[in-house]
């Protein structure tokens, strides 16, 4: 997912190693924390752009160990777009009822309006008597 391999990463920094700048500040993050970090993140990977739930922990060491940290990314793409589908699903829904229902309402209200006039008009047989 990250593009590059564990020989490869090995010996070298954070910003040479990883290329994206908020995966990147995240490991930062999660190596300065005393506590759990996470968050969710976007990644581009060529043109995909893949969304991740990180979570890092930094890990204790001695006192000549490099800092570490685990970090854990689960890759989230496929619900993000599930999701993105239910929003866009339930906007259609909605207007596809609202569009009924506004004309329903007002042939009730022309009715209604209709039969209010019809009830204060006195009727022919009243104006003969």
């Amino acid at each position: 997912m990250l593009d590059t391999d564990q020989d490869t990463a090995r010996g070298r920094s954070i910003p040479e190693v990883v290329r994206n700048a908020p995966l990147r500040e995240f490991i930062i993050r999660s190596l300065k924390a005393r506590e759990t970090t996470e968050d969710d993140l976007e990644i581009r990977i060529g043109e995909h752009v893949v969304h991740v739930q990180a979570h890092g922990v930094r890990l204790e060491g001695g006192v000549n160990t490099p800092r570490r940290a685990l970090v854990v990314l689960n890759d989230v793409t496929r619900i993000h777009r599930l999701e993105n589908v239910r929003q866009d699903f339930v906007a259609n829904v909605s207007h596809e009822l609202k569009t009924p229902v506004t004309s329903i309402l007002g042939f009730v209200e022309t009715c209604a309006a209709e039969r209010w006039r019809t009830a204060k008009t006195p009727s022919v047989s009243s104006r003969s008597s």
